[in-house]
């Protein structure tokens, strides 16, 4: 294996001088000690050095590194020292005003970071007065929990905790929906079917919605009074069955539920007691009909079943 000598590399000239080829490699590329210095003295970043140059770099680093140069701190904002005569005076009166970090951000033209840093040092207790106003209105808002920790800087589970802390439920938009929708069919349905048809649920999410919002004394009060409205309209037990979209045993079953057999039986001899009461007074069994609107058929066959 031959061993290069150090000396031989460019990197290692006495001048300080580095001569290699970059990306374009048609030139070999001086750079010394001092140009490089005055560069980065200049504010101009690797980057851009580099790009000047068409070097790679990772050129750069080692360059810097060789001559033992630093790269000077370019800092966005002015550090707290600068700012703290302004801060000591104006940030105080902004937090008892119950003013949040944006606000105080606008008003006195500073970035919020450098605000929180001198909260953080100087008043702590006003910056966690703060977060917890901006949490609540958070947690009140229509915001998901992986959205407020994305906002607020914390993480989700710690977001929960305080939603259960707060007693603070999480935004359900679909579940506000549904119970919007339940309270409006509930108000015509007669059977957890018939309204799981209604709100496109399956039968076992409707019950449960029933029993947690104890509608089942509500769908009971509903079909007792469809089954009084048509036995009202004359409709016999298979009729009202088919319309109230059940079997007529399972009606038979509803009535004794209720202690409702005696409806149909009731308004039969009503019906009857009607017919004959008019007979009685002279009219004709079409002038019956036309009064009370029993059939001619009927008013005959319960004439005679009496007789």
């Amino acid at each position: 294996m031959k061993i290069i000598p150090v000396q031989t590399f460019p990197y290692y000239s006495q001048s300080q001088n580095i001569n290699f080829a970059g990306k374009n490699k048609l030139n070999n590329i001086i750079i010394s000690r001092i140009q490089l210095e005055t560069l980065l003295m200049e504010g101009k970043s690797v980057k851009e050095i580099a790009s000047l140059h068409g070097i790679n770099e990772q050129r750069i680093y080692k360059l810097i590194k060789l001559f033992s140069l630093k790269t000077p701190r370019r800092n966005k904002y002015p550090s707290l020292n600068d700012l703290k005569q302004k801060f000591d005076s104006t940030l105080p009166d902004l937090i008892k005003q119950g003013k949040s970090i944006n606000e105080i951000s606008q008003l006195i033209s500073e970035n919020k970071n450098t605000i929180i840093k001198w909260l953080k040092i100087n008043l702590p207790e006003g910056l966690r007065a703060i977060k917890k106003e901006q949490h609540l209105n958070f947690l009140k808002s229509n915001y998901s929990d992986e959205e407020i920790a994305r906002m607020t800087g914390i993480k989700s589970t710690s977001v929960r905790n305080m939603r259960y802390q707060l007693k603070i439920s999480r935004p359900n938009p679909e579940k506000e929906l549904n119970e919007k929708l339940l309270n409006e069919y509930i108000q015509t349905s007669t059977s957890a079917n018939e309204l799981s048809e209604l709100m496109g649920w399956r039968k076992d999410k409707t019950r449960r919605y029933i029993k947690k919002y104890q509608l089942q004394e509500t769908l009971d009060n509903n079909l007792k009074k469809s089954i009084l409205d048509l036995v009202n309209q004359g409709l016999g037990k298979y009729k009202t069955a088919n319309l109230l979209n059940i079997a007529e045993p399972t009606l038979n079953k509803i009535l004794k539920k209720y202690g409702m057999e005696t409806v149909f039986e009731d308004r039969r001899i009503n019906k009857i007691n009607t017919i004959l009461s008019l007979k009685q007074q002279g009219l004709t069994i079409k002038q019956i009909s036309q009064k009370t609107g029993i059939p001619i058929r009927s008013i005959t066959h319960y004439s005679t079943l009496k007789k």
